[in-house]
């Protein structure tokens, strides 16, 4: 491995999310994570990144806490990932599994 390429590799993951430090929140991180292993063979891909790519990251964790009490823990985050990717659409809905 040259001394160079992990520089290279976080310079890449900055651009990708704009240098955001907000969009690799643990919530935000562990909940789109535990989505895609819920729905694994579900889901569509493409979705999911187009969905979230239009979502500021920290909407996620906003509005995952406040949701208060109404869910435990991860759940809150996860249903936000949930609501991203259903958003409007009626023929790709997916069955809450949480």
């Amino acid at each position: 491995m040259q001394a160079g390429a992990i520089p290279r590799r976080k310079k890449t993951a900055k651009r990708k999310r704009n240098g955001d430090p907000e969009s690799l929140r643990a919530e935000t991180v562990q909940s789109v994570i535990r989505f895609i292993e819920l729905y694994h063979d579900e889901y569509d891909p493409r979705r999911l990144i187009t969905r979230l790519h239009k979502t500021d990251p920290l909407t996620i964790y906003r509005e995952g806490r406040a949701m208060g009490v109404n869910m435990a823990g991860y759940k809150k985050y996860l249903y936000q990932v949930y609501c991203i990717y259903n958003g409007s659409s009626k023929k790709k809905v997916l069955p809450m599994k949480f």
